[in-house]
């Protein structure tokens, strides 16, 4: 097992790191939306300030950083570029998974010997697997959205379990799933992200061929009791990949009301006396939206640090707890979205123009809004907990 590494790295001021690198990662944004990839500028820094590593446990070598911390330094990198921060929130937190609940032997691998493992991938259960006979495990199957893939070194790939030709199930009756840590040479990688936003996080697909691997190579990173790293990650591994998601889309948000403040302020229209900034149409509008974005960070960061204070108590989210996040990862990328694209059509042909941040913007931030984690269905599954929620405080106060 790997030894315990220094702790310095518990004092590095990540959000410090991420405003300094904002100009750099500002002026490569067009050239990595051409290249479908983040630029070698960047990815050098998330590298030399570990960046990459910055939620992964203490004892190998990462920040172990709170979850009020993962949000808004992601919030802060999504604000300079939707596809850096979105690349940085799938690495980081894919790193998370299997650093916090990889076997000994994978941990070995991917961080011993002065290594820091940078992962990408789909934990999702893509992929199907049997176990065999002498516990290992064998799996195929073809994965996308492996973001930030371009600059990993190992891939997660997630895997419905079958024995014997049936589907196993968990005790919850659901089919059980492992996670597969796999080297980049045990993959084939498949270069085919061509969309219309978050270009530049290189989110393509792979493929796993019938990989045999040993038991420590595939856990289920769905429980909330992981092998290793602070009392937070009982969680769960999916509340901190919801909070990075919500994270990201509020940098897209703020980022867009900076943009629309700073052209609104200098832009003619016919119709308007003066700059439309200065008319109380757009004024007011802009509030309206300042408090979208405003109000929906202040509660996501309030629903995400109780989970985190009751994961250090011991106590893995409830149902309703689960319902309520999920509740607010959708919310949040049904209202960001719409957010930015109010503040886009204030701006009128500065958003048609390239180089337009704000028309980048709107591209990633409608292009968020598609991924699986803000499907509407999250706010049919949260419903009957809310509901009953609300009925119960009725009946206790009579």
């Amino acid at each position: 097992m790997v030894k315990e590494k220094s702790t310095a790295n518990a004092a590095i001021d990540y959000r410090a790191i991420v405003r300094d690198m904002a100009p750099l990662v500002a002026s490569e944004a067009r050239e990595a939306e051409a290249k479908g990839d983040l630029t070698k500028p960047v990815v050098d820094i998330f590298l030399e300030s570990e960046l990459v590593w910055f939620m992964a446990p203490r004892e190998l070598g990462g920040g172990a950083s709170s979850i009020r911390t993962c949000i808004e330094v992601l919030e802060d990198l999504a604000r300079s570029d939707g596809s850096t921060g979105w690349s940085l929130m799938a690495t980081s937190i894919h790193t998370l998974y299997a650093s916090g609940w990889a076997g000994d032997e994978a941990i070995d691998a991917m961080f011993g010997g002065g290594r820091r493992a940078i992962v990408a991938g789909m934990p999702g259960p893509i992929g199907k697997a049997t176990k065999l006979a002498d516990g290992r495990f064998r799996g195929s199957g073809r994965f996308g959205f492996a973001s930030g893939s371009g600059y990993a070194d190992w891939f997660l790939a997630g895997m419905t379990l079958s024995e014997n030709g049936e589907v196993v199930r968990d005790e919850q009756g659901a089919p059980a799933t492992v996670t597969f840590y796999l080297k980049r040479d045990q993959i084939e990688y498949v270069p085919n992200w061509d969309v219309l936003g978050l270009r530049a996080t290189a989110s393509n697909d792979f493929v796993v061929d019938d990989v045999t691997v040993s038991p420590d190579f595939a856990t289920n990173v769905r429980t909330y009791t992981p092998l290793r790293g602070p009392a937070s990650y009982r969680m769960g591994g999916l509340a901190f990949g919801a909070a990075g998601h919500c994270a990201v889309v509020l940098g897209m948000m703020k980022r867009a009301l900076e943009e629309i403040a700073i052209i609104a302020a200098g832009k003619a229209r016919l119709g308007y006396n003066g700059p439309i900034g200065s008319h109380p149409m757009f004024q007011k509008d802009f509030a309206v939206q300042e408090a979208a974005y405003t109000s929906l960070r202040s509660r996501v960061i309030e629903i995400f640090e109780e989970l985190e204070r009751e994961a250090e108590a011991g106590n893995p989210p409830t149902p309703a707890q689960f319902a309520r996040m999920y509740q607010f990862v959708s919310w949040v990328h049904e209202v960001g979205p719409e957010v930015v694209r109010n503040c886009h059509a204030w701006a009128g042909s500065a958003g048609i123009r390239e180089p337009s941040v704000i028309a980048r913007c709107l591209r990633d931030a409608s292009t968020a809004r598609m991924h699986s984690v803000a499907d509407p269905i999250k706010m049919v599954n949260a419903a009957p907990h809310l509901i009953e929620q609300y009925a119960d405080q009725a009946r206790d106060r009579g």
